[in-house]
């Protein structure tokens, strides 16, 4: 008999997150992107009155700042939604492949990559996403909420794009319409996360199952039942 040492501590990549945590995180996220949509969607309203009606310097420069600030926490949200999100499909596709007794097919490099590297991203994560479903047999039912979460994600990112490149106008009209694209991406983005964490839920809330059936051993040569001898017999 010889002792066996585990290691001392897992690497944190291929760690399963915490369901409850990531969902958390998600859900705060949800909140924060909701936020820089409302801020954007405030400062069109405030472009629009100030076509007829001069605003005090400070208002603009409030203004300005809440926009900033809320764009910087919304991109701080989706990194660490997105970080974690990876960790735990990492860890997720790792259990299923343990509990079918097969190997990983993909290295946790090549998951990251997938999962994190911009646009490849795109194409790249519901793959993975649509090969765990396979793994867990869940595919069927999970199937509709992918392809939703897919689509919203590429609608999303594809606005994003447009708002940043759209971004360095400088004339009155240009900084309206982008002011609009950036509430539209921020919707679209809260969409997303949305289609996100129903998929996420998908996965970790199994779906009630039908009418539980006990199955009973019965021995081969059991008597078959009669009527009791003093009774009618059944019409």
């Amino acid at each position: 008999m010889t002792d066996r040492v585990a290691p001392a501590s897992e690497p944190a990549a291929e760690r399963r997150q915490d369901p409850a945590t990531v969902r958390r995180a998600l859900r705060i996220s949800a909140a924060v992107i909701a936020a820089a949509a409302a801020v954007y969607l405030l400062q069109y309203v405030l472009l629009i009155i100030n076509r007829g009606t001069l605003f005090h310097p400070a208002v603009a420069i409030t203004a300005m700042v809440l926009a900033a600030v809320a764009s910087a926490a919304a991109m701080t949200a989706i990194i660490v939604c997105a970080l974690m999100l990876t960790g735990w499909l990492i860890g997720r596709r790792r259990a299923a492949f343990d509990a079918l007794d097969r190997p990983e097919t993909r290295s946790v490099r090549v998951l990251r990559a997938g999962c994190l590297i911009p646009l490849v991203n795109l194409f790249w994560a519901p793959v993975y996403v649509i090969e765990l479903a396979g793994l867990e047999q869940r595919q069927r039912r999970l199937r509709t909420r992918i392809l939703r979460w897919w689509i919203s994600w590429v609608a999303a990112t594809g606005m994003a794009i447009f708002a940043t490149l759209t971004r360095w106008v400088t004339d009155a009209q240009g900084i309206g319409n982008n002011t609009v694209a950036m509430v539209v991406a921020y919707a679209l983005g809260w969409a997303a996360l949305r289609a996100t964490i129903d998929v996420f839920d998908g996965f970790e809330r199994t779906a009630a199952a039908g009418p539980a059936h006990r199955w009973v051993v019965v021995g081969a040569d059991q008597p078959e039942a009669v009527e009791p001898v003093d009774d009618e017999p059944a019409a």
